[in-house]
This record gives structure tokens, sequence and C-alpha cells, in this order.
């Protein structure tokens, strides 16, 4: 299992993982480290036969902020493309 610098990988349940992006002093905005990262989780991720279900969360009191505007976030994220198994986005609020 890899370790990230903006990401928190959590097992919530059998076949359920949870990506936390963890910049809550930003809001969770994306930069070109934390776009890579999610693109390494989600693809290995993918690969776990174990995993059906990926939660996607935000550390804090935000979900995301959105694209960091100082950075050029031009990156794809070939894991969640794949399309192996369902993703799903969970933020404060929305219950």
């Amino acid at each position: 299992m890899s370790v990230w610098e903006t990401l928190v990988l959590s097992h919530r349940a059998p076949g359920v993982a949870q990506v936390t992006m963890a910049r809550q002093a930003v809001f969770n905005a994306f930069d070109e480290t934390m776009i890579a990262e999610l693109d390494e989780v989600f693809t290995e991720l993918a690969a776990d036969a174990r995993v059906r279900v990926v939660v996607l969360a935000g550390d804090g009191k935000h979900f995301s902020a959105g694209a960091a505007v100082d950075e050029a976030c031009q990156h794809r994220l070939s894991g969640v493309e794949s399309g192996r198994c369902p993703s799903f986005c969970r933020h404060a609020g929305a219950y």
C-alpha cells in the first residue's frame, strides 16, 4: 500500500474503501500533487478485487474548493475513468 502526501486511505467496511482529501488548510483544493495521488490511489483500488465501492471525502468542514487557482491542473484521473467499481463523493451536510 502506498503512502500519500495529500490523501488518507481507509477501509470503512468489507469492500468499501474511503479516500479522504487531506488539505484542510486550503479547503482540500486540488493541486498537481493531489491530482497525481488521486490517479495513483484510484488505479491501485481499481486493481484490488476486494474493493467494490470507493467513497471520496474531504477532511474537515469542506469537501473541496476545486482546483487550486495557482496550479496548472491538466491531469486525467485514469483510475477513476476505468469504471471497475462505483465511486461516490461524501461531503458534510449531504445526508
